[in-house]
């Protein structure tokens, strides 16, 4: 039965998943996404590079605070640039905050801050402080075509079955899922251990010039890491003014 080599993935996670992702890399459904992005590789140009796909994954798993999903990476390749990074919303590599970005900062400041004018930088464009702070951010399609933000969705789907199930079904944690390619994966979740909140993705707002309907997912977030851990989430990278 062919499979993928493990040796040619451990580098792309941290070492916290290694037990069990050995398993799920070297299964034949991910051995076919494989052979599927090979095919799709060789007509059209993917994104993010190869060496983030998995960039989501280098979060310590026994850290994990909480996991916000998305859809797909960004799409555009932009002057030979690929924008994705492999962290959902991050605009690190690209350099220019996106508009699904910015309605995020701005749903988050409405939500956990009172839609105060915060001393923030709006123009901030790594999320590696939420990465720090145990959130993973990760998208329902850990690829996509260039230009074709929905290509790889149903593609990854066989892929996150396994996470779940194997490494994510029994660890306590809280998902904030995003539209509803991240939402559809809400059926590889138990009710009883995790925390599922959801909303919109800030791209509908963006086209749609309005605000992000947020559901106060963030605050509601915070407030249950508060109760379970103790630990306080800072959702935006800044000091509230006073």
């Amino acid at each position: 039965m062919s499979k993928l080599d493990w040796d040619k993935f451990s580098d792309k996670f941290h070492s916290s998943w290694y037990s069990q992702m050995k398993e799920i890399i070297e299964s034949p459904e991910v051995y076919e996404i494989y052979q599927k992005l090979k095919e799709d590789g060789q007509k059209y140009k993917i994104t993010p590079d190869s060496q983030n796909v998995f960039k989501a994954f280098e979060i310590d798993l026994n850290k994990i605070n909480v996991i916000l999903m998305g859809m797909s990476p960004y799409p555009q390749v932009i002057l030979g640039m690929k924008k994705a990074s492999g962290l959902c919303f991050d605009c690190s590599q690209y350099g220019k905050i996106s508009p699904s970005l910015e309605k995020l900062y701005d749903a988050i400041e409405d939500d956990c801050y009172n839609g105060l004018a915060l001393e923030r930088d709006k123009n901030e464009k790594s999320l590696q402080y939420l990465v720090n702070q145990g959130v993973m951010l990760c998208n329902a399609g850990l690829t996509c075509v260039k230009d074709r933000p929905d290509s790889h969705i149903e593609l990854w789907k066989p892929f996150w079955k396994q996470v779940f199930e194997k490494i994510l079904f029994v660890k306590p944690s809280i998902f904030i899922l995003m539209g509803k390619a991240a939402q559809e994966l809400e059926q590889y979740t138990d009710p009883f251990i995790h925390k599922i909140y959801k909303c919109e993705h800030p791209v509908a707002a963006s086209y749609a010039s309005r605000r992000m309907e947020h559901n106060h997912v963030f605050s509601k977030a915070a407030k249950d890491l508060k109760a379970m851990n103790n630990i306080d989430l800072e959702w935006l990278d800044s000091d509230v003014p006073f």
